[in-house]
């Protein structure tokens, strides 16, 4: 589970690049080829983490095995669909994420026992960040991008935790 926990922290940070570009520049910056990789390297650390989570012996596994790959196929036809130059394709992506915070409840349940207020800190921001991806539209991107940023700090709380029981 470790190793998953670190594959989510390298995509969160990757989110925090790409949101923070998009506050800064825009959402019609999405089409920038700097967006586009961005957006590319998240999807595809998106694999070795479901890889990580479903080795792992999880609470609620199934959310996880099943959820995840309904995403992963939603996120790709709107990765594919946005380098063709279509918001369509942010829609699309942003549908793909809406399965992760109810895949993360597998890890919520996971953690909870050992670390309830990181668990709770964990999924709330996964919940709010996801939720809040639609303020873009509204020029409130600042909500997702705080909340991605609270949930990167607490994951790196929570590898401290794992890795110092190592």
């Amino acid at each position: 589970m470790l190793n998953g926990f670190i594959s989510s922290e390298v995509a969160g940070i990757l989110i925090l690049a790409e949101l923070a570009y998009l506050v800064f520049y825009g959402l019609s910056a999405v089409f920038s080829l700097v967006s586009k990789i961005l957006m590319l390297a998240i999807f595809i650390v998106a694999f070795p983490a479901y890889v990580n989570y479903i080795k792992a012996d999880l609470d609620k596994e199934y959310l996880m095995k099943y959820l995840i790959p309904i995403a992963l196929v939603i996120e790709a036809i709107g990765l594919y669909i946005l380098f063709l130059n279509n918001f369509f394709g942010v829609f699309l992506i942003v549908g793909g994420y809406f399965f992760e915070p109810i895949a993360g409840i597998s890890l919520f349940y996971t953690i909870k026992d050992d670390m309830q207020a990181l668990a709770w800190a964990f999924i709330i921001g996964a919940f709010v960040y996801t939720f809040g991806l639609a303020l873009f539209l509204i020029n409130l991107g600042i909500v997702p991008f705080l909340a991605d940023a609270e949930k990167v700090i607490v994951t790196l709380f929570i590898l401290k935790k794992m890795i110092s029981r190592k």
